[in-house]
């Protein structure tokens, strides 16, 4: 809110990591936000959990449960190949790419904790349809959503949020976050050169 309001940028590209919830998904692969939402906002009852969309302090109202990413920054992404882009390279040493990272555009999800536990990963899998899981972008969408200031998340995946998620974090947060800046860094030079946001 402080960036919004001191810099009011146009729009806002926001790269880091998070955890796989998507098995076709390896790490240094990366997620794009077509939509956002809090994994661990809502209600737990005995029968299980059921989300809800956070409050907005301004006004009382209540946002949607999935934040859309901005469609003209999407357009943009879109447009990347990840064949094209120099992702994963070799100056990570004794870090291999298992393949070709891709790109993928789907649902990320903020969680409050670091998860290697099997059960949360299949939750916010059936719950919300997650492809990846970290602890910030839902955050800051809420606040562009509310001052409607354009945005979207890109993601570079480390881990399967399974038991091995801390090892795997440390050996490939390198990797994901190169690559992650690296699809955010053109993103931003599209959307700038092209000035494809409203």
């Amino acid at each position: 809110m402080l960036l919004i309001l001191t810099v009011h940028p146009r729009f806002i590209v926001m790269s880091g990591t998070a955890g796989g919830m998507n098995d076709d998904l390896l790490p240094g692969d990366i997620v794009i936000s077509e939509r956002l939402a809090q994994s661990d906002y809502g209600t737990q009852r005995d029968v299980g959990f059921t989300a809800r969309g956070t409050p907005n302090p301004s006004d009382g109202s209540r946002n949607p449960i999935f934040i859309p990413g901005e469609e003209s920054l999407l357009a943009a992404a879109r447009r990347l190949s990840a064949n094209t882009l120099d992702l994963s390279p070799a100056a990570f040493k004794g870090v291999k790419p298992l393949r070709q990272p891709c790109i993928l555009f789907g649902t990320i999800v903020s969680n409050d904790v670091f998860s290697d536990s099997p059960r949360l990963r299949q939750q916010v899998r059936r719950l919300f349809g997650a492809d990846a899981m970290d602890m910030e972008s839902a955050a800051v969408a809420q606040i562009c959503y509310q001052q409607q200031v354009p945005f979207i998340a890109v993601r570079g995946i480390t881990d399967g949020g399974d038991e091995q998620a801390g090892l795997n974090y440390e050996r490939w947060r390198g990797v994901a976050a190169h690559n992650a800046a690296t699809v955010c860094i053109e993103i931003v030079k599209m959307a700038i050169n092209e000035d494809l946001t409203p």
